[in-house]
């Protein structure tokens, strides 16, 4: 398992040492002494020159402006360079500097400095020194060096050639970013990559000054600059500059390709240090494949190019998918290169990381020892590329159980890195969790927890760094989350927890700490959301109120363009609409123009904005003064990775009252809790027999039952139920009885109503008929929830400002006019008032169960269809289910709230188009429920096309003809630009509470579309919702008062209702949760 644990250096490092390397030779002739790095990476210095690069002799003023065109034929030097030369009329050192440049291209580079050395020499000594040639020779003999790995000899070179290039006009702009650009790429080798990136930025200001921004040459200065942000971990402006350079590579065609597929696989590593598996894969492979097809499947080019695919694999704990890609890369670089070259050792270590994660122990030691030789040896012992083999040794002398090597190496990586890297740096805090991890393992917990505090402290210096920074045009809240996402908070709670259960003294400090760590380690984008919300909230004066909302929408579009471009780069075999691309990069370039006049606007209108948006934790102090009511408690749980053996999957549970806490640990494990999970939601979605679950299994393997069949209710297995119960809850003993419960899911809990867990033992696995269900002791009965998205977004929430009580008191949308289904039709009546000590009563014989569900999984498919423009979505949405249940859901709600019917927007009156109106009359903004009660869609119902997909709620489509760009869907993006203050949306729709991927958002999209557009609270679902159930369920809730507490006495209702048996199953009465804080509602 140690491998994967320090595949993260592995990356950063090998990404450097790329960085640093030239690349490309002829493939007859065998490279000397000269690294490599992936094809991705080979145009990682543009602005510089790379010596033993091919050029091609027609790339023209293109080629020139690059400085890297890796084509494989033999060319000459480098057209840059040349014309410097082209100008001198002779004399003193022009032989010499010819004499290099065909040493140079025969890899011969002691040879060539030699020879540059020389040359400088006569140069100095001439009676009339020549400036330009002068740079040109100290240049060349920079790159020499830098081939040579002697870094400080060629820095010093390389800087009297700027001083040069500032003091005197020479005779080509592009001999200045040349000599930036390889500035720039020896500072990124010795670790000074916030001086790489400057140099970098410095280089393409004098590139769009030679060559324009629609040149290659900016394309692949963007390029630069974003693997360098890569590495300093500002992921989301690393992933935004690789977009812009592909939207400038992709349309120039073949002459940019090779520079494309470099920007496609940056782009992939991004996404791979993000941890979107999706995504890194698409782009790596993909640009793995361009690679081989341009270069040749047994080139260093594609050699490179599986050494990252084999990298991703690791990353991906996939350690049998990564090694055929690092032997076979192995193999050609043994071929290609110096045997004893930092090529090949680089090569060595990579195998060596996959042989590790395989537990190959002894293969791995043997080709760590071999790199490391080569690296002490050509680079130094104190070389970063040095401290990432050591490091890597350390974790397998871990492995191996020999401590006291672990130790020593790992410090000594650490030492190297401090003084390198500098004390702050993402890379140093990577290495102080690795020492972490060691102490950990061994019980050595006080140790460990100061490892890990030491890493965190520079992971929360960077978010808040990442957070506040004026010039960055990436939102916040993403810049936050993907610094988040990877650290070690979780493992510091790890720590924490077993100091203070060894000395209760430190039990509250443990606690503290920890209460502030779970919010780090849970930033989302859902409780960003609500930071921008509460934003919006602070602000009093309507102007800058604007002016921050406006900013807000321009961050949401452009990050909707940039998903839009995703989706293009890493569709291969899509063509390229080159007309389309230029349009979205002017689009693009407009929108980052905005967005910097608006934060500067911003800024200020109110100072203090940037800071109130910032995910500041809240403080366990905070929350019990200020936030916390005396019947309230609030429960977190923290549900940590599969690490390492020693670091398990585990899952605590911090609880808070107003006096009181509670720090534990459950004896069940994450995975138990994944699976117990997976296994109840068979039980209530009867979609999740569709389709394999956790680990291949189906539902039916899951619970021990075949799928029901007829009136059959679903298998909800009680045992379960009680086992998550008995080990998540019931440990918090009596700090929470008789309190209302805030909950902070994790993790597979995200996926579960709270309200279905068995609190006493059921007798029974489950039951078969619905009248097994009669009885049974849920959660919901006893407790009174409500759903957090995060810790911080109680703050967020509670602190909002309460809309005018002039505000109207709802406004309804459903049954859009859609297709007639006879199946479909039930005639529902509006539930009489539920009184509050028992459920509804029966007045009428009891009824055979009938279920009448409102978008069961119902994917926009056709037969025959294979392209999807306006009119077919059109179609395709037409041909659902009407509701006509949904149009009483609301005529009931609005009887039972005294509200006349010209609020319900029904059938045809149901339109996108009315709900837009509204909006931009402002009308919306005034109604204190917004409910919709439709079919929705989660973003994998909807074909992806030539959009992204996103879910979306149904609307009544457009009459034939119309022109407009209605299709009938009311998607997320759009949901973010309505303006709100209701108190509550209720989503009665289906699975409009959870995102698709596990785990990794608290709420769905939807929801978080419409927290951004004003909601203080959203009612959600879980599954599809049966329409005669939603009624009483949604009548209950909004005709309360106390939302949280009207969902409760709704499912109490249904549960007692003796006139549907099938009412007593919790998939028809446990669908909703109720998602906020309900303290300014139970106020009013």
């Amino acid at each position: 398992m140690r491998a994967l644990v320090f595949s993260a250096t592995l990356v950063f490092v090998a990404t450097l040492e790329f960085l640093s390397s030239s690349a490309g030779a002829d493939h007859q002739v065998k490279q000397q002494e000269i690294d490599s790095r992936p094809s991705w990476v080979e145009a990682a210095v543009a602005g510089s020159y790379v010596p033993d690069e091919r050029y091609d002799g027609t790339a023209g003023k293109a080629a020139s402006s690059t400085a890297v065109t890796i084509a494989p034929s033999f060319g000459t030097a480098p057209p840059m360079l040349l014309s410097l030369v082209d100008k001198l009329d002779g004399g003193q050192g022009l032989e010499l500097l010819n004499k290099g440049i065909a040493e140079e291209e025969h890899n011969l580079h002691r040879k060539a400095e030699q020879t540059f050395a020389a040359a400088i020499e006569q140069v100095r000594n001439a009676p009339n020194l020549d400036v330009n040639l002068l740079a040109e020779l100290l240049t060349r003999r920079a790159v020499a060096l830098v081939n040579l790995d002697e870094d400080a000899k060629s820095s010093k070179l390389i800087r009297e050639a700027l001083q040069i290039s500032e003091k005197q006009k020479l005779r080509d702009k592009a001999a200045r970013y040349t000599i930036l650009g390889l500035i720039a790429k020896v500072s990124a080798r010795s670790g000074q990559l916030s001086s790489a990136e400057q140099y970098y930025r410095d280089a393409l200001i004098e590139i769009e000054l030679a060559d324009g921004k629609a040149s290659i040459s900016y394309g692949i200065g963007l390029s630069n600059i974003a693997f360098v942000v890569k590495e300093l971990g500002r992921y989301p402006d690393a992933e935004n500059l690789f977009i812009e350079s592909m939207d400038i590579l992709r349309p120039i065609g073949d002459e940019a390709k090779s520079h494309y597929a470099n920007s496609l696989g940056g782009l992939g590593e991004v996404y791979l240090s993000q941890h979107r598996q999706v995504n890194a894969e698409q782009a790596i492979l993909g640009s793995s494949k361009l690679v081989s097809a341009i270069f040749g499947e047994t080139s260093k080019e594609a050699a490179n190019a599986k050494h990252v695919v084999g990298e991703m694999y690791l990353t991906f704990g996939e350690s049998k998918k990564a090694i055929p890609y690092m032997e076979e890369a192995l193999k050609i670089k043994e071929k290609l290169y110096d045997p004893d070259g930092t090529a090949v050792a680089l090569a060595l270590h990579q195998l060596a990381s996959a042989y590790q994660q395989a537990k190959r122990y002894q293969d791995a030691e043997r080709l760590y020892l071999a790199a490391l030789d080569i690296r002490e040896r050509k680079l130094g012992p104190e070389h970063l590329y040095t401290a990432s083999t050591v490091e890597n040794l350390g974790g397998l002398y871990d492995d191996l159980d020999q401590p006291g090597k672990a130790i020593q190496s790992l410090n000594r990586a650490l030492s190297i890195k401090r003084h390198l890297l500098g004390e702050d740096h993402p890379n140093v805090a990577l290495t102080f969790r690795h020492i972490g991890d060691f102490h950990f393992v061994r019980g050595q917990y006080k140790e460990a927890h100061q490892a890990f505090a030491s890493a965190n402290k520079i992971t929360i210096d960077q978010i808040t760094g990442s957070w506040l920074s004026p010039d960055s045009v990436s939102s916040s809240s993403e810049a936050a989350q993907q610094w988040s996402q990877g650290a070690g908070f979780v493992h510091e709670i790890q720590a924490a927890y077993e100091i203070g259960r060894a000395d209760p003294s430190k039990l509250s400090q443990m606690f503290a700490e920890s209460f502030v760590n779970s919010q780090w380690a849970e930033i989302s984008q859902a409780s960003a959301t609500l930071s921008l919300m509460a934003g919006r909230d602070a602000v009093v004066e309507e102007g800058a109120k604007r002016e921050v909302r406006r900013l807000q929408d321009l961050e949401v579009q452009l990050r909707r363009l940039r998903l839009e471009a995703i989706e293009s780069h890493v569709s291969l075999d899509v063509a390229v609409d080159q007309e389309q691309q230029r349009g979205r990069l002017m689009a693009e370039e407009a929108l980052v123009d905005q967005i910097r006049v608006a934060r500067t606007r911003v800024r200020d209108a109110m100072p203090k904005y940037f800071e109130y948006i910032s995910p500041s934790p809240l403080t366990v102090e905070r929350v019990q003064k200020q936030l916390l009511a005396e019947d309230e408690a609030l429960i977190a749980f923290v549900v940590t990775p599969l690490y390492r053996e020693g670091l398990n999957d585990q899952v605590f549970m911090l609880a808070l009252t107003k006096d009181n806490f509670a720090f534990v640990k459950s004896n069940m494990r994450g995975m138990t809790v994944r699976a117990i999970v997976e296994s109840l939601r068979c039980g209530l979605d009867d979609t999740y027999w569709d389709q394999p679950r956790i680990l291949g299994s189906s539902c039916a393997e899951l619970v021990n039952r075949a799928r029901p069949e007829g009136d059959q209710p679903l298998p909800f297995r009680f045992d379960y139920s009680h086992l998550l119960y008995a080990n998540l809850i019931a440990p918090l003993g009596d700090i929470i009885t008789g309190k209302r419960l805030l909950i902070v899911p994790s993790g597979p809990l995200q996926k579960l109503p709270f309200h279905v867990l068995v609190t006493q033992d059921a007798g029974g696995e489950t039951a078969d008929k619905y009248e097994g269900y009669k009885g049974i002791h849920w959660l919901g009965l006893d407790y009174t929830i409500s759903i957090l998205p995060s810790i911080n977004s109680l703050g967020r929430l509670r602190v909002r400002q309460s809309p005018a009580r002039g505000m109207r008191p709802f406004i309804g949308f459903g049954d859009p006019a859609l297709a007639n289904c006879d199946d479909n039709e039930q005639q529902i009546e509006c539930p009489a008032p539920a009184p509050k000590t028992m459920g509804r009563q029966s007045l009428t014989e009891p009824k055979a169960p009938h279920r009448t569900k409102r978008n069961l999984p119902y994917k926009l498919e056709a037969a025959g269809q294979t392209s999807w423009d306006r009119d077919a979505i059109r179609t395709t949405v037409r041909s659902m289910c009407r509701l006509p249940e949904t149009a009483t859901e609301l005529r009931c709600i609005a009887k039972s709230l005294n509200v006349t019917e010209d609020t319900l927007f029904l059938a045809d009156r149901m339109s996108k188009a009315a709900l837009l109106r509204l909006d931009s009359d402002g009308e919306l903004d005034n109604y204190r429920i917004v409910h919709f009660a439709t079919h929705g869609l989660i973003a994998s119902d909807l074909p992806m096309g030539d959009r992204v997909a996103e879910p979306s709620l149904i609307f009544t489509p457009p009459v034939d003809g119309d022109l407009s760009s209605d299709d009938g869907l009311l998607r997320a993006s759009e949901v973010a630009k309505l303006h709100l203050s209701a108190d509550a949306v209720v989503l009665s729709a289906c699975n409009t509470a959870s995102t698709s991927e596990q785990g990794k958002e608290a709420l769905s999209g939807l929801s978080q579309a419409f927290f951004y557009a004003g909601a203080r609270s959203i009612i959600v679902s879980h599954w599809a919702v049966d329409t005669e159930a939603a009624v009483t369920l949604a009548t209950s809730a909004l005709t309360n008062g106390d939302l949280a507490e009207g969902l409760r006495e709704g499912m109490k209702a249904l549960m007692e209702d003796t006139s549907r048996p099938d009412y007593a199953h919790p998939s028809v009465w446990a669908p909703f949760i109720f998602v906020g804080a309900t303290e300014a509602l139970r106020s009013r």
